[in-house]
């Protein structure tokens, strides 16, 4: 009742708004909202921006090029599928013959460098940390519905032999042998569409893409795409197919961090059930709106441009909205018509872009059409050139105000606040004299063509360049301001790093606990936390200047807690290298944890091991890992063995199959310096990582080996820079993740235990050391070669 309310509601302002203006012909309803933006650069979130669809470019060639793409006013870039996928050969790099196989993907994770023509988790990770200087996030795609073939056709006897081994089961896919349609929601999701149809209610295969998702977040990916989204079952399906996919995959993923994650999924053509069903998880595609947008550009159709019905019936602030998409211009998935779009004139694809980017609240998705080599960076410009940059800025600058579409003759237009008009008159450059709603009176200059426009009763006259677009907004001076990345939060590592950043601003100041502000250079990080106890709550306060005016101070709250609290079982993985691990808990009369594998342990960075939290009622039970369900070398205790017991405490399992008690990595307690004058020669430097509130106590080693050569170095330095620290301890950690590798140097120093190779237990021995508790190894040593 309510939307048949709003809808008669809507009609009947149109239909006053046409008579208003007589010689318009179409006029959309205006949205009013208060500003949240007046910048022109990237947004602080996704929805409502523009995206740049790197189709198929490498990681590296997407980092290469972020500030030409910052510069042309994206907020956000979107990658092909990370995943490794079928008949990956680095030689075959043909676009046309190659680009379908990456949605064939052999496995749930990330490719490696060497199994991918994007890269692998080192150069995602290392676009992720280049786009944050820009204020750019990183979109990945993800595949989720079926994994490759061998043929035309889906089944599990279809699977691809590359595929993982894990994933080799048959109940991990869909038996519905007929080909998915749009008339049947059950054949829809549970069909397939010539692959292997992924069975989605599956608990492991959706635990799978949980972790999946999660690893993409610890390497810095800030949203992710679903591929064939509407293929994938709902909670709110029928009984017989509904499972709890989405809201197990992308709950778990959010959960495993602080930052607001993006999801958008594949919706094409229908999704054959209320669109509200799939965007309380996340927005979706109008692709007929978007198909619709463009044919009525290409047939110089303004009123068909200016349409402001999105036909899926979603909300502006859930639709993601493009000119083309890598299916119609690949392939020939175009609805309404469209077709391929590779015939597509780039002139007609910006005059289209300048009013579907230019609308309020909608996701702009910018497909820079592809090189002809996969992995390369667009040899076609259009992505960047002054028309769609200047549209792009105009997104931006009017986030969060309303909008009012019109179109007279062949120009379509849409009014942004009170001071802002995107022009596309299809029919190329010329003079226009257009009735306007909210433009305050005034002079504008194009931003594309430089011309002037005047505003004055009610209309807005002027000459679009040869482009066919003009953009119009007299932009106010923003403010200063400045952030800390990340932003409040609690933290279980030893210490926290922080970005400072300012923008509008030349300087910018930090104060820590409500101390004296320092300066700071914007980007400038900074360490908290370091030697201080758990419960340590620290506050740090930033402001910024552009010389006249200061903005005012914002606080950020981080809290340093104890992740011992709870009794944990942690699995150091470095010398197994499974894909995965499972731990089974049983206990006699306590039941156990679910039934055999049990539950999938997580990964933590900060400590480089996976972790389970022991329920409390079986916290004297027994311990079985495994890396997947039917695993026979690759499980501890090996079958019929009965598991390891927990005897209450924490435990981690390590090299040599063994269970013990697990000793945390030490956070030093503040303690005055030693006022120590000489230290030996041999002696290994320490000083403290800043700013700081305490002061990092110098250490004595142990006595040195008499010689009168200098030693190769010092136990324990592992990234060989002279001193033992605790950046060797996040030197050791990375290592051990594939962050990055030490050298060989570093390696050798870093066996601190002596027992060949690098583990935790070398980085706990290490902690144990600079806060002076024994320990039986040779930290703080000279090495003599």
């Amino acid at each position: 009742m309510n939307k048949k309310i709003t809808s008669l509601v809507l009609v009947l302002c149109i239909i006053i708004s046409a008579f208003t203006f007589g010689n318009i012909s179409a006029v959309a309803v205006d949205t009013d909202k208060q500003a949240t933006s007046a910048s022109t650069g990237a947004q602080k979130t996704i929805q409502g921006s523009a995206i740049l669809h790197c189709f198929d470019w490498s990681y590296n060639s997407i980092k290469n090029n972020l500030k030409a793409i910052s510069d042309a006013g994206y907020t956000a870039v979107q990658t092909s599928p990370v995943q490794p996928p079928k008949d990956y050969n680095s030689g075959w790099r043909d676009q046309n013959g190659q680009w379908w196989k990456l949605y064939q993907p052999l496995g749930i994770r990330i490719a490696e460098s060497s199994q991918s023509w994007l890269g692998g988790k080192n150069e995602l990770k290392s676009l992720c940390t280049e786009a944050d200087k820009y204020g750019i996030k990183v979109i990945v795609d993800i595949v989720a519905n079926h994994l490759a073939n061998k043929s035309e056709g889906g089944g599990y006897g279809n699977l691809n032999d590359g595929v993982d081994g894990d994933l080799k089961r048959s109940e991990y896919y869909h038996s519905e042998g007929n080909y998915a349609n749009d008339n049947d929601r059950r054949i829809m999701t549970q069909g397939h569409i010539g692959m292997p149809d992924l069975n989605t209610g599956n608990s492991y295969i959706q635990n799978k893409y949980k972790q999946l998702l999660i690893d993409c977040i610890n390497v810095g990916v800030d949203g992710f795409r679903f591929d064939a989204a509407k293929h994938i079952e709902l909670p709110t399906d029928d009984s017989s197919y509904a499972s709890q996919f989405w809201p197990t995959v992308l709950g778990g993923a959010s959960a495993s961090t602080s930052n607001e994650i993006y999801y958008y999924g594949e919706i094409l053509n229908t999704p054959k059930t209320d669109i509200a069903n799939y965007t309380k998880y996340m927005s979706v595609t109008e692709n007929t709106t978007s198909d619709a947008m463009l044919v009525a550009a290409n047939n110089k159709n303004a009123s068909g441009l200016a349409s402001t019905t999105y036909k899926f019936g979603s909300s502006a602030n859930k639709a993601v909205l493009w000119c083309e998409s890598h299916d119609t211009y690949m392939g020939s998935s175009g609805s309404g018509g469209l077709g391929n779009t590779s015939g597509v004139s780039n002139d007609t694809i910006v005059k289209a872009w300048a009013i579907i980017a230019a609308r309020a609240d909608s996701s702009a998705l910018f497909f820079a059409r592809p090189a002809s080599n996969m992995g390369d960076a667009s040899s076609d410009t259009t992505w960047k050139n002054t028309a769609v940059a200047e549209v792009n800025k105009f997104k931006n600058y009017f986030d969060g105000q309303g909008e009012s579409v019109s179109s007279d003759g062949d120009v379509a237009y849409v009014e942004r606040g009170t001071n802002g008009i995107v022009i596309s008159k299809l029919s190329g450059g010329g003079n226009v004299s257009l009735s306007v709603r909210k433009l305050a009176n005034g002079s504008y200059k194009d931003r594309v063509s430089g011309n002037t426009f005047t505003v004055s009763g009610g209309r807005i006259s002027g000459n679009v360049g040869s482009s066919g677009v003009a953009v119009m907004y007299n932009e106010a001076p923003a403010g200063p301001s400045a952030s800390v990345t990340p932003g409040s939060q609690t933290y279980m590592s030893d210490s926290l790093q922080l970005t400072l950043k300012f923008e509008n601003a030349t300087s910018g100041q930090y104060s820590i606990d409500n101390g004296a502000y320092q300066n700071y250079t914007n980007g400038q990080t900074i360490t908290i936390g370091q030697g201080a106890p758990y419960g340590t709550v620290t506050t740090v306060s930033v402001k910024a200047s552009n010389g006249t005016t200061q903005s005012n101070a914002t606080t950020y709250t981080y809290t340093k807690v104890d992740p011992n609290q709870k009794q944990m079982l942690y699995f150091d993985n470095s010398s197994y290298n499974w894909k995965q691990v499972y731990v089974y808990i049983y206990s006699d009369g306590s039941g156990s944890n679910g039934e055999w594998p049990g539950q999938q342990m997580q990964y933590d960075s900060s400590l480089g091991l996976y972790y389970y939290e022991v329920p409390d009622n079986l916290s004297n039970g027994y311990a079985i890992f495994t890396e997947e369900q039917n695993a026979s070398d690759h499980r501890y205790p090996a079958d019929g063995e009965p598991g390891m017991p927990l005897e209450g405490k924490s435990k981690i399992f390590v090299q040599g199959n063994k269970l013990e008690d697990y000793v945390p990595p030490v956070t030093p307690q503040p303690t005055a310096p030693t006022t120590e004058a000489t230290a030996p020669p041999t002696q290994p430097p320490t000083q403290p990582s800043t700013p700081t509130p305490t002061t990092e106590p110098t250490t004595q080693p142990t006595t040195p080996v008499p010689t009168t050569e200098p030693p190769f170095g010092y136990y324990g330095d592992a990234n060989a820079d002279g001193t033992v620290d605790i950046n060797d301890v996040t030197a050791i950690q990375k290592h051990l993740v594939s962050i990055s590798k030490l050298k060989p140097k570093g390696e050798f120093l870093a066996d601190v235990d002596g027992k060949g190779g690098v583990n935790i237990k070398d980085a706990t021995l290490i902690q144990m050391y600079r806060v002076n508790m024994s320990g039986t190894s040779r930290v703080g040593q000279p090495c003599y070669l």
